[in-house]
């Protein structure tokens, strides 16, 4: 199967995150956002921003209902606006609330919760950290039981939200 389309060049530090709503992948390949329509004859892959590169080190969930891809990670946090009106504008969002294990940790585990409607971070501090989109503020939650501490480099994609579980594995 051999992809066509705007084929993002290979790089350290690319990062994805499935749209469920719309069966795409969103690549950022640390210098511009693409999606991805997967064929069994090779997929498709279509340039949608080419705003620049945001480091090694992050991590992406989308908001399927939202059309939002949140990255976090590399001391910064970035909102993508998933929807052709927009022009899938990206936002470098400030760091309100309790965000500072985003300046702490690198590469928070980041998954969104299609139950209550949040993104949801776990850097391996003992808290769980809920995103509010509506005030872009993070809030921590002490946890019991918490996996203990991430590796090194970070978490990336070993945190995740299970529907069937309700809960975060």
């Amino acid at each position: 199967d051999t992809p066509s389309g705007d084929i993002p060049r290979g790089a350290f530090g690319v990062v994805a995150a499935y749209d469920r709503k719309t069966g795409l992948v969103f690549v950022h390949n640390r210098a511009a956002l693409y999606s991805y329509q997967y064929q069994a004859a090779g997929g498709i892959y279509k340039e949608l921003n080419n705003e620049g590169g945001l480091g090694l080190g992050v991590n992406a969930a989308i908001d399927p209902e939202n059309r939002k891809m949140l990255i976090i990670g590399q001391k910064k946090q970035t909102l993508y606006d998933l929807t052709t009106e927009s022009g899938y504008k990206r936002t470098t969002l400030p760091l309100k609330g309790d965000a500072e294990f985003i300046q702490q940790f690198p590469a928070p585990g980041l998954t969104y919760n299609s139950n209550d409607g949040h993104f949801y971070a776990w850097p391996g501090d003992g808290k769980l950290y809920q995103f509010d989109l509506a005030s872009l503020s993070w809030q921590g939650v002490q946890v019991e039981g918490d996996p203990g501490p991430q590796v090194r480099h970070g978490t990336f994609g070993r945190f995740a939200y299970v529907k069937a579980l309700d809960g975060f594995v």
